[in-house]
């Protein structure tokens, strides 16, 4: 009879812990998100805005950011800001959207100034006012590095590198479209997300 209780015994508590143990698993199913957070940036630590557009690491590690009040390149220690006062050629401290092509050149788009070319050394500014003056807002550099680029009710436009010109694609489905993000799916194939009119196919 003692040989029975010690057996009720242990399957008792080997019952009891498995309990328990389930527990434990239950009310911790999912790490919740300040468990991942190591540091937060503000403007207290240096970034001109709060209000953020975009983030992208580029090739060399630098992490840029747009805002409406500057550019922004953090190496890791320090936000190095691009404004009117450092490129006095801006027409505004409002940029929205940032692309890198295969070469290494980044390219940042703007909400009136135009585009903004930085080849890790220099910033050039292409002014399109005479293609449009609207925000740009997508951009992609597609495997031959063409620069693609989407304006705020303004269509597409594909920006040829050597001569700093625009083009205008002129297709009924993409005129005065509003294009928000862009991806090459194929060597003659892009999709074009868009405002409004959904997603967009152009092949070539």
């Amino acid at each position: 009879m003692q040989y029975r209780s010690d057996n009720m015994r242990c399957i008792f508590i080997a019952i009891t812990l498995l309990f328990f143990t389930g527990l434990g698993y239950a009310e911790n199913p999912v790490p919740r998100l300040h468990d991942y957070s190591v540091q937060t940036w503000t403007t207290h630590e240096g970034l001109p805005s709060n209000n953020l557009r975009q983030v992208v690491q580029d090739s060399k590690g630098y992490i840029w950011i747009s805002s409406f009040n500057g550019l922004i390149r953090f190496d890791g220690h320090t936000f190095d800001i691009y404004n009117t006062d450092v490129l006095p050629e801006l027409k505004s401290n409002g940029f929205t959207v940032i692309a890198e092509d295969h070469s290494g050149n980044l390219y940042f788009g703007t909400l009136i100034s135009g585009l903004l070319k930085y080849d890790g050394i220099t910033f050039d500014l292409f002014n399109i006012e005479t293609s449009f003056s609207k925000s740009i807002t997508a951009i992609y550099a597609d495997d031959d590095d063409n620069i693609w680029l989407g304006a705020q009710y303004g269509g597409l436009y594909y920006f040829n590198r050597g001569s700093g010109t625009f083009t205008n694609v002129i297709d009924p489905l993409v005129r005065n479209v509003t294009t928000t993000c862009m991806v090459e799916v194929t060597n003659d194939e892009m999709w074009f997300a868009t405002q409004k009119k959904g997603i967009i196919v152009h092949r070539e």
